[in-house]
């Protein structure tokens, strides 16, 4: 029962506040977690996205300059880009697979226990305001995981930035 807080069958534990209120802070909660899986979705899409371009701007770069047809003087990638260009691609995939890597994240109140706190003989509105409380706590360790992945997606973005960088500097005559 200590899942529970202390909330006693039949007891009063929702300090006052109206079945509404609680209703209204649940559905709070549920759209909040709602809202976070579409953030950590679309994040997600975005890195698959940012992949493909930093293959492909490594590619387009590296045969266009491995055949000479990408400088003006004909010549091929000096070394230092090609190695460049690759270390690159290696940072941003492994920044994109963090992003896109699976987490244990929260997206919803847990059936069972709800079942659960139904036997101990909680009444429908201590039962809303635990599984409330639940998805509340939920919300903040997801959001530290989203934002951990938001901010290897911005590395990424960074990183694909300075990868045009060097191709442009690569094609500066000496």
């Amino acid at each position: 029962m200590g899942i529970l807080h202390g909330r006693r069958a039949g007891r009063e534990s929702n300090d006052g506040l109206s079945i509404s209120t609680i209703t209204l802070a649940y559905e709070a909660a549920t759209e909040a977690l709602k809202a976070q899986n579409h953030t950590l979705t679309n994040l997600r899409n975005r890195a698959a996205g940012l992949l493909a371009s930093a293959a492909l701007v490594t590619s387009f770069a590296s045969t266009l300059g491995l055949t000479g047809r990408l400088s003006v003087e004909g010549r091929a990638l000096p070394i230092w880009e090609v190695i460049t260009l690759m270390a690159l691609l290696i940072l941003i995939g492994g920044l994109s697979m963090a992003v896109m890597w699976p987490a244990q994240i929260f997206f919803g109140p847990d059936a069972v226990e709800i079942l659960r706190c139904s036997r101990y003989g909680l009444s429908e509105s201590d039962i809303r305001e635990y599984v409330t409380e639940k998805m509340n706590s939920a919300r903040q360790a997801n959001q530290a995981l989203i934002d951990s992945r938001a901010a290897y997606f911005r590395l990424s973005v960074i990183l694909i930035l300075f990868e045009v960088a060097v191709i442009i500097a690569a094609q500066i005559p000496r």
